[in-house]
């Protein structure tokens, strides 16, 4: 992932990286009902004697942040990328069988949330790895590659401050 500081392209550190899918690294929640950072780029890495000097994407040949093993050929894990666009729409409505003098503390909606993360700088035929593994691994230079979620949101305004929220979401 690059960045650009004025006069030349630079590696961005990884937690400058965008990601989406439950709570960011800034506590957002961005796509509800995702896994923490799982609705975005992903590195990839050969296993050893899968095929010949496999890089991680990005160059890196360190750990891979919270590694999930999906293929006995190669690994991958969440990234994040360097480009990121998010919508969300809710509909709120009154709780039924709520008395009305505890509707102001309560709210219910209906939500949907949509969004995609990528990596401007993506080419798999640089990860190094077999064919029949590159075509199972999506094109994270996609901006159309869009993820969607949707649910129900309960919040309640707590009499100490502050507000409790729960939701239930479907990607």
């Amino acid at each position: 992932h690059h960045g650009d500081d004025g006069d030349s392209d630079h590696i961005l550190p990884y937690w400058e990286y965008y990601t989406a899918g439950g709570q960011t690294k800034t506590g957002e929640l961005l796509l509800r009902g995702f896994q923490d950072g799982t609705a975005g780029p992903r590195m990839y890495s050969a296993l050893n004697g899968a095929s010949p000097g496999a890089p991680i994407a990005g160059g890196s040949s360190g750990g891979i942040l919270g590694a999930e093993t999906n293929n006995t050929r190669y690994k991958s894990g969440r990234m994040g990328g360097n480009a990121l666009a998010y919508a969300s729409a809710e509909l709120v409505f009154p709780l039924p069988f709520i008395k009305d003098s505890f509707q102001s503390n309560m709210r219910a909606s209906l939500f949907l949330d949509v969004g995609s993360v990528w990596n401007t700088e993506f080419d798999k035929q640089s990860l190094g790895l077999q064919q029949s593994d590159l075509d199972d691994i999506p094109d994270d230079s996609d901006p159309w590659r869009v993820r969607a979620s949707v649910g129900l949101n309960l919040s309640y305004a707590l009499p100490i401050g502050g507000v409790m929220t729960v939701y239930i979401a479907k990607p």
